[in-house]
């Protein structure tokens, strides 16, 4: 079987999105959204057959271009993505569907987290 979702998006949303499946085959899409001069990361959300948009960082003007997403084992999400405004890579993860998310800011120099998630 074959589902295909499609929403209308306005110029500057969906640019370097990711894609990551739930064991339950539940599609997470990470993207980055230009609005007027501001850049963010978002998290579409497949719900009943809707799209939703949710952010995920919003701490900058420019933040969440060349976004990656996967999903542990244990189901929480995890984003990489570039901080073009503190010129930084970050990293940030959910242990709730996306309801709400920890940044860390804390990469090494070998891309790795100070701890383990």
């Amino acid at each position: 079987m074959v589902v295909i979702y499609q929403q209308n998006l306005s110029a500057g949303a969906g640019q370097y999105s990711s894609i990551a499946l739930m064991s339950d085959n539940t599609p997470y899409i990470s993207n980055y959204r230009v609005s007027g001069s501001t850049g963010r990361l978002n998290l579409a959300l497949f719900s009943n057959g809707q799209i939703s948009s949710n952010p995920v960082d919003a701490t900058a003007n420019d933040i969440g271009a060349g976004t990656s997403i996967a999903v542990a084992p244990n189901g929480s999400l995890h984003i990489a993505y570039r901080d073009t405004t503190g010129g930084k890579l970050k990293y940030a993860y959910s242990t709730n569907g996306g309801s709400s998310w920890t940044i860390d800011t804390t990469l090494n120099e070998a891309g790795g987290t100070s701890s383990p998630r």
